[in-house]
């Protein structure tokens, strides 16, 4: 009698087939399940803090690191002159005791894989100044008034000079500073500092004097 097996054969091979789909199905939901756990373990890592107590932010580190998996990465100055904290006794969220001890608009904390937690410094971005009207009246110790005057903004190309009657008009930031300077007197250094008006008083700078000569055509005087 001739027995057929190509049925069974086949019934047996899918029976495999199925256990080996079930299989990697299993190992697969338990690599995710567990990457998952570690990616998240740094979010949900608590630490206890057994006294009221005033600390460094380095002492803080070492606090999470004794307790928690977490491994810090940051770079060694950014943390100059920042104040030092305090610490309440009983549990926290590490992530939430790094948010009370560093700054959110100063800081950025960042948490990875492998429980590693990255700490940068934001960019500062620069204030931007307001443009104001600078203007006043230059004269000499007398009171007499200076006619061409130099007024320059320092460390910009931009500057005007002093009118008959000594007065002058600058567009300048309220931080910026003004060089007065003319030919005989001392060069002043002022800071604006918000100010609409300044009014100068130049000082003879006899040095300056003694070198500058005066040609009236047929004769010259020092």
């Amino acid at each position: 009698m001739q027995i057929k097996l190509t049925n069974v054969l086949f019934t047996h091979m899918k029976g495999i087939s199925k256990f080996i789909v079930k299989t990697l199905l299993f190992l697969c939901c338990t690599t995710v399940f567990s990457l998952s756990s570690d990616t998240l373990f740094s979010q949900n890592a608590k630490v206890a803090i057994e006294s009221d107590k005033t600390v460094t932010i380095f002492e803080v580190f070492e606090l999470i690191g004794k307790q928690t998996e977490c491994t810090f990465i940051y770079q060694a100055d950014i943390f100059q002159n920042l104040p030092e904290v305090h610490l309440k006794k009983g549990v926290i969220k590490v992530i939430k005791l790094l948010a009370e001890c560093l700054p959110e608009e100063s800081f950025n904390i960042s948490v990875t894989r492998d429980n590693y937690i990255t700490i940068s410094r934001k960019k500062t971005k620069s204030l931007k100044q307001d443009k104001i009207q600078v203007q006043g009246v230059i004269t000499d110790l007398n009171g007499l008034p200076l006619a061409g005057v130099n007024i320059h903004i320092k460390n910009t190309n931009t500057g005007t000079s002093s009118n008959f009657n000594g007065a002058y008009t600058i567009i300048a930031n309220t931080e910026d500073v003004l060089l007065f300077s003319f030919v005989g007197f001392k060069t002043q250094e002022i800071s604006i500092q918000g100010r609409n008006e300044i009014n100068i008083q130049m000082e003879t700078d006899v040095t300056t004097l003694n070198t500058v000569e005066i040609n009236a055509g047929y004769y010259t005087v020092k």
